[in-house]
């Protein structure tokens, strides 16, 4: 049995991935969105901002407009400032996930949580159900937040990804400053020794909608087929892009002391949610295709 969500509510919308959903859906009548807010402001009709400072009001307001879902895209990603600020990397990436779980479980409401692929693994790509080791405060917190969702509210659905999208002057993307060096004839330098399994946000969003609807529930990669370093990426970024590629060099993520810890590879098994929603998922270079595309209608 499939399950229509009607009132959603969305944590982390300043952020790259919340400004993602919010360029993707502000337009889209058949889902309410309720955007939390604190000081980013968001220029739609269909879509209600409000911002609470304490659970209890969060939870009267979640019952008075009939709120069936929350999503959290709220995260401190920036590895380096979260190792600097522990108390607040896990105050944005552990306390309020577990606050969220805690209050969706108590009302039956179905809890989105985004996690990370910031994780230390021995295969060649990560399966849900493999060990992992966190490497830094980052990857801690977020395995933290995985496991005492899952046993806090059983039903949360977890998503382990690495995306790409447009961002804004104030928050750019990994896509937008290799693409804003490029169109700016500047040279930029890629890790070719970094693995990972990029997705666009368009698609990242559609396959969570589809698990939400068919009730699935735990751990799901959402990422890309094809396994690319951070220099490969950059690589296919230009050449659809139409832009010079020979402004991309190599570095070396090994070369680097001066950086905190991080895995050489973060590749994922998307098997899981193929098989579970019977879907193939296109290339990186399709993606990349269709990014392009939407660029022209966010700017209108």
């Amino acid at each position: 049995m499939k399950r229509k969500i009607k009132n959603i509510l969305v944590f982390g919308c300043s952020g790259l991935l919340g400004k993602s959903f919010i360029d993707h859906y502000k337009n889209e009548e058949t889902l309410k969105i309720y955007a939390f807010i604190n000081k980013t402001k968001i220029k739609s009709k269909n879509i209600k901002t409000i911002s609470l400072n304490t659970i209890n009001l969060l939870e009267k307001y979640i019952k008075k407009n009939s709120i069936d879902t929350i999503m959290n895209f709220a995260a401190l990603t920036n590895i380096e400032y979260c190792e600097k600020k522990k108390k607040l990397s896990k105050k944005v990436n552990y306390d309020l996930p577990i606050n969220l779980a805690k209050l969706t479980k108590k009302l039956n409401l179905k809890y989105i949580f985004i996690s990370t692929d910031n994780f230390n693994f021995r295969s060649k790509k990560l399966k849900e159900n493999e060990k992992t080791q966190s490497l830094n405060n980052y990857g801690y917190h977020k395995k933290k937040s995985e496991n005492d969702i899952i046993k806090l509210n059983s039903k949360s659905l977890i998503i382990r990804t690495n995306f790409y999208c447009y961002g804004n002057k104030k928050r750019k993307s990994f896509s937008d400053t290799i693409l804003d060096s490029l169109k700016s004839n500047n040279k930029i330098e890629l890790f070719k020794d970094v693995y990972y399994t990029p997705i666009y946000t368009k698609f990242l969003f559609k396959y969570i909608f589809l698990l939400i609807k068919n009730k699935k529930e735990g751990i799901y990669n959402i990422c890309s087929n094809e396994k690319i370093t951070k220099f490969k990426f950059g690589k296919k970024l230009s050449q659809i892009f139409k832009l010079n590629k020979s402004l991309i060099k190599a570095s070396y993520l090994k070369d680097r002391k001066d950086l905190t810890r991080r895995p050489f590879n973060m590749a994922m098994s998307n098997n899981k949610l193929k098989k579970t929603l019977n879907i193939k998922i296109p290339s990186i270079d399709h993606q990349i295709k269709v990014m392009k595309k939407d660029l022209m209608s966010f700017k209108t």
